[in-house]
């Protein structure tokens, strides 16, 4: 029976989320599992619904097993304790390099035999940074009752074509440009196309996000924007993704990508840039708009995260997209209006993201080490 170490903590946070969808996928391959929270004391009541299959899987949690996943960022892993006769650690970074420091320990860390990353963009990155075992891409992953359940209730269908966004504010997620090409594109208020951001562990956003106004358009509010800040369940999050039309992500890297995902698994367009791990499940002729960018060096303030400190012999770099060509799209889009939501090749895609595929995968993966 192997073992699945992460943090169970906040379902807003992707990590979180990555980990209850891979545990998920664990499950509905029927693969024994223990599961054991970094934290001793899991809310169950934050986690959504279609988790309670975990209550089955935890009856022996912290019991050293055969072999166990470790799920945490890349400059944690060396310092976990060993868990299991066999680690392997699943992680993820969204620079164009990992951190000299953090590949040194992970390559001398000898509990670690392998690393599971989400996309081949991070397979490439941890490999030519220097790390010496084994590397598996696994995808993230999102079950099928994503797109299966019924369509939530209250979408008119004369709503606004909507711009979306959902997740942190933050530079690396950079959401402030999607605010600031929507500006760009309609820079007066508009009865037909809106912007919608659900912002998470974002404190005081609502205000900055009036300041940004105030400064650009000389007003605080538009009744074509809308954010929220507050916590969202699963439901809400989904809601949103069937109500939206396009979602934006101008990051500036990405290991992987839940929300564009998400988007695309209900039929969404997605305008996005054009670098990191989100560009290997975008496609320009499947709808998607990829923007340009200059690879950029991560600022001293975003080294603040430990993860993303370097020596002086280090450059880290990421992307910065081009807000005036993400304006342009957003016109695009709106120009044309309301798709069908569904483009040739969806059902492939949503069994290469499901959590059958992933499970299975994860599943080689412990056979190769028992």
């Amino acid at each position: 029976m192997a073992t699945f170490v992460s943090r169970l903590d906040d379902i807003t946070y992707g990590y979180v989320q990555a980990s209850l969808n891979y545990l998920m996928a664990l499950g509905t391959v029927e693969e024994p599992l223990s599961v054991m929270p970094l934290s001793q004391i899991v809310n169950w009541q934050q986690m959504p619904k279609w988790t309670s299959q975990l209550a089955y899987w935890t009856g022996q949690v912290g019991v050293p097993r055969d072999v166990g996943f470790l799920h945490q960022t890349p400059d944690a892993l060396p310092m976990m304790p060993r868990l299991s006769e066999k680690s392997i650690g699943i992680t993820t970074l969204e620079t164009s390099a990992v951190p000299t420091w953090i590949i040194s320990a992970l390559n001398d860390a000898k509990f670690i035999d392998a690393l599971v990353v989400p996309s081949e963009f991070n397979k490439k990155t941890f490999s030519e940074s220097g790390y010496e075992k084994p590397i598996y891409v696994v995808p993230h992953t999102i079950g099928d009752w994503w797109w299966k359940a019924p369509k939530p209730p209250q979408i008119d269908d004369d709503r606004p074509f909507t711009f979306y966004y959902v997740g942190g504010w933050n530079n690396r997620k950079n959401p402030e440009a999607v605010l600031r090409a929507y500006i760009k594109a309609f820079p007066t208020p508009q009865d037909n196309v809106a912007l919608a951001l659900k912002i998470t562990g974002g404190a005081n956003i609502q205000s900055y996000i009036a300041q940004i106004l105030k400064e650009e358009i000389g007003v605080s509010t538009r009744d074509d924007i809308w954010v929220w800040v507050e916590k969202w369940g699963e439901d809400q999050v989904r809601w949103l993704h069937h109500y939206g039309d396009v979602f934006v992500s101008t990051h500036r890297g990405e290991g992987f990508a839940l929300g564009p995902l998400m988007a695309k698994l209900v039929g969404n367009a997605v305008i996005a840039t054009n670098w990191s791990a989100p560009i290997e499940y975008l496609s320009e002729s499947k709808g998607d708009i990829l923007l340009p960018y200059e690879l950029v060096e991560v600022n001293g303030m975003d080294q603040q995260h430990h993860h993303f400190r370097v020596t002086k012999d280090q450059e880290l770099l990421w992307a910065e997209p081009d807000v005036e060509a993400c304006a342009k799209a957003m016109l695009e889009k709106a120009s044309v209006g309301r798709q069908n939501k569904s483009f040739d090749g969806l059902d492939t895609m949503r069994n290469r993201y499901g959590w059958e595929f992933v499970g299975n995968e994860l599943k080689n993966i412990l056979d190769k080490y028992r």
